[in-house]
């Protein structure tokens, strides 16, 4: 599914935080079927995320269109996979490139990703964080 965050994401983008975690967080002193509660949740969520430039939350697989080079930075960090990289339709073996968590993947190899022009790389990769207790937090004191 298309994202604003420069890649897409398989399905649908899931909140940060739901009411139903909001409510359980304050106590219940705010209802979990608010309106308005919802609609918060939902505009800090987006907040955070466009600051951050990425989803940050929850872990998601996803796909990023890049340019070909011997580097390629993706539009996230907490990367936990790369399940693939393909350049022209071709798969790239594993063993020509290497990446790290905070979401660089570099070609130790000459192959077709070195060689692919502008959106020549299709990068498939897991990336965000499962542990969502800190912004959880945050979004808590910024709605409450």
């Amino acid at each position: 599914m298309p994202s604003a965050y420069r890649y897409d994401v398989d399905g649908e983008m899931p909140p940060i935080m739901t009411p139903a975690e909001f409510a359980k967080a304050t106590g219940g002193t705010l209802s979990a079927t608010a309106e308005t509660v919802g609609w918060a949740l939902g505009v800090y969520s987006d907040a955070i995320r466009r600051q951050c430039g990425w989803h940050v939350a929850p872990s998601l697989a996803c796909a990023y269109v890049a340019d070909g080079g011997r580097l390629i930075r993706l539009p996230a960090m907490s990367v936990s996979s790369v399940e693939s990289v393909t350049a022209g339709g071709e798969v790239i073996d594993p063993s020509c490139y290497e990446w790290s968590q905070d979401g660089l993947l570099r070609f130790v190899r000459p192959c077709a990703a070195v060689r692919a022009g502008w959106r020549g790389v299709i990068v498939r990769y897991v990336a965000g964080s499962d542990d969502r207790g800190a912004l959880q937090s945050t979004l808590v004191a910024l709605v409450s």
